[in-house]
């Protein structure tokens, strides 16, 4: 499926494979938008560089998991 606005296509570029960047794909990717994600760095980072998940952010995740 192809996504437009318009009838232009949509195109959409992610800078930053993050936790943002990941998530806001993974949003996109439900809605059946394609993203493409670029990232600075040239390999996976084998250590956390977070200390937790606030309890906000484990509430909208699960509302995304369930609504889309």
């Amino acid at each position: 499926m192809s996504t437009t606005i318009n009838d232009t296509p949509v195109q959409i570029l992610i800078s930053g494979a993050g936790p943002v960047g990941l998530f806001q794909a993974l949003l996109l990717a439900k809605l059946k938008v394609p993203v493409r994600i670029i990232d600075r760095a040239s390999s996976i980072c084998p250590l956390s560089r977070s200390t937790g998940i606030r309890p906000r952010t484990l509430e909208i995740m699960d509302m995304v998991d369930h609504e889309l």
